[in-house]
């Protein structure tokens, strides 16, 4: 997009050197390539407001600000980690891009809501911090990895399409919750057990 721009712009100085008057470039490639850097635009800042919303409405939902906080680092990871392999492999932020990191953000949040709900029942049944984490692992870990796999087993498919763009959504969706899997049973327990008395009146237990 940056470089068919660019090129524009000089044939329109050099039209205009020209003298020549009413002319301009057009086609429908040029047409496509403006009018989908202005949806990418659109949709990426509706994804970040999704973001902050979820953040607002997970802290509202469990009544700690303190849990919506917690879900802002395993929730981010997923988009961080698929734009860095987009940077990576110089794919760059595509139209098929955004939309599948829109769609994986909401499985992911999905993941961290079921995780901390568990959580939480178990902190208000009087268990302690650890002991809480550990009972949720055990208890929503296997659906987590199950739905996780099942998705990815579905979307994978697409990864060996020869259409480029619907490839590259299936790639990303697969990286995607992968990652956001990472952040639900690996990050988010840790950061649970390591925060120790920042979380300890949770659930009214104070251990």
């Amino acid at each position: 997009s940056v470089e068919l721009k660019t090129i524009v712009d000089k044939l329109d100085v050099e039209i205009a050197a020209a003298g020549v008057d009413g002319a301009e470039v057009a086609g429908y490639r040029l047409m496509t390539t403006f009018a989908s850097t202005d949806i990418i635009n659109s949709i990426r800042t509706s994804l970040m407001f999704a973001i902050v919303l979820n953040i607002f409405l997970i802290g509202l939902a469990f009544r700690s600000w303190r849990l919506g906080l917690l879900s802002v680092i395993p929730n981010m990871l997923p988009i961080l980690g698929t734009e860095l392999y987009l940077y990576a492999t110089g794919a760059g932020l595509q139209l098929t891009t955004v939309i599948a990191l829109t769609i994986a953000f909401g499985i992911a949040v999905d993941d961290t809501i079921h995780f901390l709900a568990t959580y939480l029942r178990q902190r208000e049944s009087g268990k302690a911090n650890e002991e809480a984490v550990d009972l949720s692992l055990e208890r929503i870990g296997p659906a987590l990895v199950a739905t996780t796999l099942i998705i990815c087993a579905g979307t994978a498919v697409v990864m060996f399409s020869s259409i480029p763009p619907v490839a590259l959504f299936g790639t990303l969706t697969v990286i995607t919750l992968f990652i956001a899997l990472l952040g639900d049973l690996v990050v988010l327990p840790s950061m649970l057990i390591a925060g120790g008395r920042f979380f300890r009146s949770i659930g009214g237990s104070g251990k």
